[in-house]
């Protein structure tokens, strides 16, 4: 293999690095209040807080999705700059996709709570976890659709991820399975979790999630790369 080969890993294999631990402090800072208050507060207590604060994930993590998209069909290591553009980009609507997401977290949780133990739980407890698991489907593959899209809607980008998700089944039992343990290690040894996990973990749901979209992104490929030009997505 030639310098130039060795050289060509080296620089890809240190910007899959570079995007992976600036990616993680960037998500870190961005949704520091949720965090701050998983960790040093009592979740029994704490747990309203906690849910009007939780919508600060959403446009992290299309913000996430954005530079993951960037790096990936551009090349694009300006990880900081992407990152911070897409966050500002979709905020105004990823912010009412994470209310949606965390009313009915509130919702569920409530709701399973009063029922757990009594005659009605084995009934409505699946349908809840049912509700739960859709509801997180639609969310993740949802904030996908505006990444890449920024001519779609939100409710529109929710009805897209909730059924593109549910027939890309395979793809999205593997986010569920990855965001799965990711919660355990929040459970088990949160700093490493925090650290290390949210980076790869995103990484991982928006590439399942582009999978499950992929018939419908592919219908009109040019215009999508149009709009990505015009956003300014495109840095290299």
């Amino acid at each position: 293999m030639t310098e130039n080969g060795f050289s060509g890993i080296f620089l890809k294999i240190s910007g899959v690095v570079y995007l992976i631990l600036m990616g993680d402090v960037l998500l870190a800072i961005s949704t520091a209040p949720v965090w701050l208050l998983l960790f040093l507060t009592s979740l029994r207590q704490s747990w309203l807080a906690l849910a009007i604060v939780a919508p600060l994930l959403a446009p992290a993590i299309g913000a996430a999705y954005v530079t993951f998209d960037a790096f990936v069909h551009d090349g694009s290591t300006a990880v900081v700059r992407t990152f911070v553009r897409g966050w500002a980009r979709l905020a105004r609507r990823a912010l009412p996709i994470g209310v949606a997401a965390s009313a009915l977290g509130v919702v569920v949780g409530v709701d399973m709570y009063a029922v757990a133990g009594t005659s009605w739980g084995v009934v409505t407890v699946p349908a809840f976890l049912a509700a739960a698991i859709l509801g997180l489907v639609a969310f993740v593959t949802g904030l996908a659709v505006i990444a890449r899209r920024p001519d779609v809607g939100r409710l529109q980008a929710l009805k897209l991820g909730l059924v593109f998700g549910v027939r890309g089944g395979l793809w999205s039992l593997v986010s569920l399975a990855v965001i799965g343990v990711f919660g355990w290690m929040l459970l088990q040894h949160p700093a490493l979790a925090l650290i290390a996990a949210p980076a790869p973990v995103l990484f991982i749901v928006w590439f399942n999630a582009n999978r499950a979209l992929e018939g419908w992104l592919g219908q009109d490929g040019n215009s999508q790369s149009a709009a990505r030009q015009q956003e300014g997505i495109c840095v290299r």
